[in-house]
């Protein structure tokens, strides 16, 4: 509770603060204007933002405003204040979301998969780049995992490249600045959901592929005709790291936590392709994962005002 919202004062105390009569603010309660708190035995109690209040009605009464319309004011201003906060909390996480993006890019082969793209000439990083990428680098624990699950990730390669070869190509500056394309965004995004659903605090390129497993179509389509599910993902995830999580900057030489079995993050429906709506992102804590192949820190959130 902040200073200004502790109930202090008696209602003659307030009144004089106010500048009104003790009876107005007992017609101010009975119309819904103000609500002081109350004692044990009943008292009104107020507070300095009550004070601010009563000072703000006796305002727009003085300027000739009913009771009826200051209660309509004072709605339309409660609603405005709650609508800009909700926008800065939006802003605050859309500011997190691409400091996370920002700072995932090396970790989950962003790098590659934009260089890839500009070679074959395509406009976008697609999640066809991305999984491209992941299957084509050897550190990290993606190849490791399709081998549990068996499946080469040659046989992975070979039908990425196949989907590929349908993008459309652009030629000239457009090739050159590839950017990351919405669906490729929201795949980084629903793997971020995957790391909390493992309690991990670092986001990983098994994420990445836990997330495409549950995608309609594109990818996720391509990995589950392979036997690529998310169930046998996290099932091989769990062989692959040996029941442990990613729990530090340095999580080969740390000890980690179990990872929970597909029962307990496989509730939910896969998640919509092109034109669905990923999950809002979760918390990550800061640090420098430089030494884990395919992890990141994202930068603690800072969460939104709110009322």
């Amino acid at each position: 509770m902040n200073d200004n919202e502790r109930a202090l004062y008696i209602i003659s105390v307030a009144a004089e603060l106010a500048g009104v009569h003790p009876q107005t603010l007992r017609i101010y309660e009975r119309k819904g204007l103000i609500e002081p708190k109350r004692t044990e035995g009943r008292s009104r109690r107020y507070s300095d933002r009550d004070i601010e209040l009563l000072q703000h009605i006796q305002e727009l009464t003085n300027e000739g405003v009913g009771l009826a319309g200051v209660k309509h004011i004072l709605e339309l201003e409660a609603a405005l204040e709650d609508a800009a906060a909700e926008i800065e909390s939006l802003r605050a996480r859309m500011r997190k979301a691409r400091r996370d993006i920002a700072e995932a890019e090396e970790r989950v082969h962003l790098q590659a998969a934009q260089a890839l793209a500009r070679d074959q000439n395509h406009s976008q990083v697609t999640p066809e780049h991305l999984l491209a990428a992941l299957v084509s680098q050897p550190e990290g624990v993606v190849l490791p995992v399709l081998e549990r699950v068996g499946v080469p990730a040659k046989t992975v390669r070979d039908r990425v490249e196949e989907a590929l070869q349908n993008l459309p190509k652009v030629y000239g500056q457009t090739a050159q600045q590839a950017q990351l394309s919405q669906d490729a965004y929201r795949i980084l995004e629903a793997a971020d959901q995957e790391r909390t659903g493992l309690d991990d605090d670092y986001l990983s390129t098994e994420h990445v592929l836990l997330a495409m497993s549950e995608v309609t179509g594109g990818v996720g389509d391509l990995l589950r005709g392979l036997g690529v599910t998310h169930d046998t993902v996290l099932t091989a995830l769990k062989d692959v790291r040996g029941s442990h999580r990613v729990t530090s900057e340095n999580p080969e030489r740390e000890p980690r936590g179990p990872v929970p079995g597909p029962r307990a993050v496989r509730a939910r429906p896969h998640r919509r392709g092109p034109q669905g709506q990923a999950r809002p992102g979760h918390r990550t804590r800061r640090g420098d994962p430089a030494r884990h192949p395919g992890a990141v820190a994202p930068d603690q959130e800072q969460p939104g005002a709110h009322r």
